[in-house]
């Protein structure tokens, strides 16, 4: 049973099943149609559930492990199997280890405690925090509070401070020297002849920045990136939405075509291509569409290749069973 459900209407001998105002199935035969329907939102709640753990997962700022243990979260790392999770856990052991999708792991998010007057990490954090503007003058103004932030924070650390506070200020400190880093690539490229209408997508994020060749500018990769762009805006939404998922399936193998999450990686992956050029929740929700699209249509195109396979095999019996002892020597 799903968590969504779908309202049918009929034009003719047409059926059509609706949800959020979008058709997600159509046909001529009731049971087909709901069939259909049902396939796409089950896929659908599936898809927005790991959304919302994955979004969770991002977000927080401590984990619980199937021991109960509690640790604070210090740093990620992707990694081939899952992600690196650098963690202080209540008796003052760090520790990293890899999470899995399928772990018994339970993602918490604590927000930052009003801070009194003597409370240097939640005044920091909280600058840290802090909009901004993204022209050339904001940004200037905000590497010049960063580089004020990060060198008030190391002040506060050579001046001695408690190991648990001293860790969350080295933390500020060097999520402000990052971002510093990031804005001045962003000024730079704003100073340079070919950036007029460059503004940063949102504000720089002020935790676990990571920034690769920093300080060199990646002429290839600007060049890339537009042409992705461009390409994802010159795109009919509605006919990918509707036509995409079937054509995505059809050029899988048989392989992946059997793997529910290789296709749906597979789908994911294409999707973000397509829609590079876009963010915000309608865009996230699009994805989440076709993905579900994509698996309704890899169910059909799975059970037509068995029926494909099965009559192939069977034909090439019957071959070998009407041919002659004698016809196999000549």
């Amino acid at each position: 049973m799903t968590e969504f459900t779908a309202t049918f209407t009929f034009e003719g001998d047409e059926i059509f099943a609706i949800h959020e105002g979008k058709v997600i199935a159509s046909g001529k035969d009731m049971p087909s149609v709901e069939s259909d329907a049902v396939e796409y939102l089950e896929s659908l709640t599936s898809e927005r559930k790991k959304t919302e753990a994955d979004n969770k997962k991002k977000k927080a700022t401590h984990i619980i492990t199937p021991n109960g243990v509690k640790g604070e979260i210090l740093g990620r790392t992707p990694s081939v199997w899952g992600e690196q999770i650098t963690a202080r856990f209540a008796n003052g052991r760090i520790a990293t280890f890899t999470t899995h999708g399928s772990d018994d792991v339970e993602w918490i998010t604590e927000s930052i405690k009003t801070a009194s007057a003597n409370d240097p990490v939640s005044k920091l954090a909280a600058r840290l925090d802090a909009d901004f503007g993204h022209d050339r003058n904001s940004l200037v103004e905000r590497q010049q509070e960063l580089r004020a932030l990060a060198a008030e924070a190391h002040k506060f650390i050579n001046n001695g401070a408690p190991h648990e506070v001293e860790v969350k200020l080295d933390a500020i400190r060097t999520a402000a020297e990052a971002e510093s880093a990031q804005i001045k690539l962003a000024i730079d490229h704003l100073d340079s002849e070919d950036a007029e209408g460059f503004v940063p997508e949102a504000p720089f994020a002020t935790h676990a920045v990571e920034q690769a060749d920093l300080g060199q500018k990646n002429d290839w990769l600007d060049v890339t990136t537009q042409q992705m762009i461009d390409e994802s805006e010159g795109q009919d939404f509605d006919k990918l939405l509707s036509e995409g998922p079937s054509v995505f399936v059809t050029d899988l193998d048989d392989g992946a075509l059997a793997n529910a999450g290789v296709t749906r990686e597979m789908a994911l992956s294409h999707i973000v291509a397509k829609t590079s050029g876009f963010q915000g929740e309608e865009i996230q929700e699009y994805r989440e569409r076709f993905i579900a699209r994509t698996e309704v249509a890899r169910r059909h195109e799975l059970a037509s290749r068995k029926v494909t396979t099965h009559k192939e095999a069977a034909a090439a019996e019957e071959v070998q069973t009407n041919t002659s002892d004698e016809a196999l020597f000549m």
